[in-house]
Protein backbone atom coordinates (compact mmCIF):
# COMPACT_ATOMS: atom_id res chain seq x y z
CA UNK A 1 0.00 0.00 0.00
CA UNK A 2 1.61 3.22 -1.08
CA UNK A 3 1.86 6.41 1.21
CA UNK A 4 -1.29 8.24 -0.06
CA UNK A 5 -3.46 4.93 0.08
CA UNK A 6 -2.29 4.60 3.78
CA UNK A 7 -3.12 7.89 4.74
CA UNK A 8 -5.94 7.60 3.27
CA UNK A 9 -7.26 4.52 5.26
CA UNK A 10 -5.66 5.87 7.96
CA UNK A 11 -7.88 9.87 8.04
CA UNK A 12 -11.44 7.15 7.24
CA UNK A 13 -10.48 4.90 10.45
CA UNK A 14 -9.37 8.27 12.76
CA UNK A 15 -12.88 9.65 11.87
CA UNK A 16 -14.78 6.75 12.33
CA UNK A 17 -13.53 5.87 15.78
CA UNK A 18 -14.49 9.90 16.48
CA UNK A 19 -17.96 8.93 14.99
CA UNK A 20 -18.30 5.80 16.57
CA UNK A 21 -17.14 7.18 19.65
CA UNK A 22 -19.78 10.28 19.88
CA UNK A 23 -22.69 8.79 18.31
CA UNK A 24 -22.36 5.09 17.92
CA UNK A 25 -22.34 2.48 15.56
CA UNK A 26 -25.88 2.49 14.42
CA UNK A 27 -26.01 6.31 14.10
CA UNK A 28 -22.73 6.74 12.00
CA UNK A 29 -23.92 5.92 8.54
CA UNK A 30 -21.48 6.58 5.29
CA UNK A 31 -23.00 9.68 4.26
CA UNK A 32 -21.80 10.68 7.43
CA UNK A 33 -18.46 9.11 7.17
CA UNK A 34 -17.69 10.97 3.75
CA UNK A 35 -18.99 14.40 4.72
CA UNK A 36 -16.97 13.98 8.48
CA UNK A 37 -13.70 12.65 6.82
CA UNK A 38 -13.90 14.76 3.48
CA UNK A 39 -12.76 11.25 1.86
CA UNK A 40 -15.16 10.07 -1.80
CA UNK A 41 -17.26 7.08 -0.77
CA UNK A 42 -15.68 5.62 -3.58
CA UNK A 43 -12.31 5.78 -2.04
CA UNK A 44 -13.78 4.72 1.35
CA UNK A 45 -15.46 1.47 -0.06
CA UNK A 46 -11.95 0.99 -1.95
CA UNK A 47 -10.44 0.80 1.50
CA UNK A 48 -13.52 -1.51 3.26
CA UNK A 49 -16.38 -3.33 1.37
CA UNK A 50 -18.90 -2.13 4.15
CA UNK A 51 -19.80 -0.21 6.70
CA UNK A 52 -19.48 -3.07 9.25
CA UNK A 53 -15.82 -3.57 8.06
CA UNK A 54 -15.07 0.18 8.91
CA UNK A 55 -16.76 -0.31 12.45
CA UNK A 56 -14.17 -3.51 12.92
CA UNK A 57 -11.36 -1.99 11.63
CA UNK A 58 -12.30 1.28 13.89
CA UNK A 59 -12.54 -0.63 16.53
CA UNK A 60 -9.84 -3.10 16.38
CA UNK A 61 -7.87 -0.02 16.18
CA UNK A 62 -9.23 1.71 19.47
CA UNK A 63 -8.50 -2.07 21.36
CA UNK A 64 -5.20 -1.70 20.00
CA UNK A 65 -4.83 1.33 22.00
CA UNK A 66 -6.13 0.38 25.28
CA UNK A 67 -4.06 -2.69 25.18
CA UNK A 68 -1.26 -0.58 24.52
CA UNK A 69 -2.31 1.68 27.39
CA UNK A 70 -2.51 -0.71 29.53
CA UNK A 71 0.63 -2.35 28.71
CA UNK A 72 2.41 0.98 29.34
CA UNK A 73 1.05 1.32 32.64
CA UNK A 74 3.88 -0.66 34.18
CA UNK A 75 4.09 -4.06 36.18
CA UNK A 76 2.65 -2.65 39.35
CA UNK A 77 -0.63 -2.94 38.23
CA UNK A 78 -1.46 0.43 39.91
CA UNK A 79 -4.10 2.54 38.10
CA UNK A 80 -3.35 6.21 38.48
CA UNK A 81 -7.19 8.25 39.03
CA UNK A 82 -5.79 10.15 35.92
CA UNK A 83 -5.02 7.15 33.54
CA UNK A 84 -8.78 5.61 34.01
Amino acid sequence: MNKTAYDTREKILSTAEQLIYQHGIQATSMDLLVKTSGVARKSIYRHFATKDDVAAAALHALAGLVSQRDRNRGQSGIVHPCDV
